[in-house]
């Protein structure tokens, strides 16, 4: 069971990791483009 619960809440966290990650990727990919464009 603990290794279940361990196991769930590391793919959480890599999930929430990787989605804060994502976020700023496009944010920053976002700043470029309009960068860019002026």
């Amino acid at each position: 069971m603990f290794g279940f619960t361990f196991c769930h809440m590391y793919m959480l966290w890599q999930y929430k990791c990787m989605s804060v990650m994502l976020k700023k990727q496009t944010e920053t990919d976002l700043t470029e483009m309009q960068s860019e464009r002026e």
